[in-house]
């Protein structure tokens, strides 16, 4: 297939080519022509019954778009004759994410993209085909935009700047202020925007992040143990001792955040904190600093290395402590055991109700 951006009329096709094939042989689908982005598709039964289907065409669409499209179908079918209603409302696009596929279900908006993923149901004539693929990929890209997942350092950055701060952004700018080279940038929003997260204007800028969704898929790659040296310790006094005893020795323990839990609780609380997870920069350093004794199976405290300074970016200052910011904190808890994903559901709902308290203004 051509790397080259495809027009919609040219999308519409390879979906509907797609679409067809799974469909029983006397049944019909055909893409009878494309009107300002509105396919009109046609659907024929084994007994010559006849439907018709409007589908918003779009290169991409992000979760923040669909009640924009949805609007946009209700007017085109507004629009028809009352002699020749639609039989059904879909979108068509190159690829859509799985959270762009739930907010389309919870609208009954069926959808097809080009990578095999489907929910068309159409009452009459009846027609019902569901499909996932397990493609994430958008099958347009061009060869050297690598795909695939957000487990290196630079997708990392990215990610944190596009949520710590809100957008718009230039890929300059952005790679500026993630610390990051143009091209890992400009990788990395490649894959954002195949996958839907983002959302970019005619000039490339990103225009809108939906920074929810994203942390959800960063969370699937994400393990905070992994590649990092980490060491468990004991505070037999407990978390609140361990805490007054990381602010006391600070300077010595060198560049920290804390992470998890204890983050969490600055701002909301499902339960009392049993773990403290905590990011350094110097990990011999830090232990011998802390001087506590080391507690393979029986600690309350997490000492994690970190390679990379990730983790410790812009962290906030609280209690006389240096907390990691909100999306840190959540991916650590999606990734971690016990309650931990509960503590991360809570926090991601906090983050959707006060978004300005902790996402920086431009």
């Amino acid at each position: 297939m051509s790397t080259e951006t495809p027009s919609t009329t040219e999308i519409g096709r390879q979906v509907v080519t797609r679409l067809r094939s799974r469909f029983p042989e006397d049944w019909l689908l055909s893409l009878e022509r494309v009107v300002a982005g509105v396919g009109f598709l046609e659907l024929r039964g084994p007994s010559d019954q006849q439907a018709m289907i409007l589908a918003a065409i779009r290169p991409t669409l992000t979760s923040n778009q669909v009640g924009e499209v949805a609007e946009a179908l209700e007017r085109a079918v507004d629009g028809l004759p009352a002699e020749d209603p639609a039989a059904a409302r879909m979108v068509i696009a190159r690829y859509l994410s799985p959270p762009v596929r739930a907010s389309l279900d919870a609208r009954r908006i069926s959808y097809a993209d080009a990578v095999g993923n489907v929910n068309l149901n159409v009452r009459e004539p009846g027609m019902l085909v569901i499909g996932v693929s397990a493609e994430t990929r958008d099958p347009w890209r061009a060869p050297d935009a690598k795909s695939g997942n957000f487990k290196g350092l630079p997708a990392r950055r990215v990610i944190r700047a596009l949520v710590d701060r809100r957008p718009p952004w230039g890929v300059r700018e952005l790679a500026q202020y993630a610390g990051t080279s143009l091209g890992s940038t400009s990788r990395t929003l490649d894959l954002l925007a195949t996958e839907g997260l983002i959302e970019r204007g005619a000039d490339r800028t990103i225009i809108d992040v939906n920074w929810a969704d994203l942390l959800l898929r960063w969370s699937d790659d994400y393990d905070p143990i992994v590649g990092r040296r980490g060491s468990t310790r004991i505070d037999p006094r407990g978390l609140a001792s361990f805490q007054k005893r990381l602010a006391a020795r600070a300077t010595n323990v060198g560049p920290y955040a804390v992470s998890g839990s204890l983050a969490a609780r600055q701002r909301v609380t499902v339960a009392e904190p049993r773990l403290a997870m905590v990011f350094v920069a110097d990990l011999d350093r830090a232990i011998d600093a802390l001087d506590l004794d080391f507690a393979p199976d029986t600690g309350n405290i997490m000492l994690i290395e970190s390679l990379d300074d990730a983790p410790l970016l812009r962290a906030v200052e609280a209690e006389g402590l240096r907390f990691a910011r909100d999306a840190q904190a959540f991916v650590d808890l999606r990734s971690g055991p016990g309650r931990s994903p509960q503590e991360a559901d809570a926090l991601l709902e906090w983050m959707r109700r006060d978004e300005p308290e902790w996402r920086d203004a431009r």
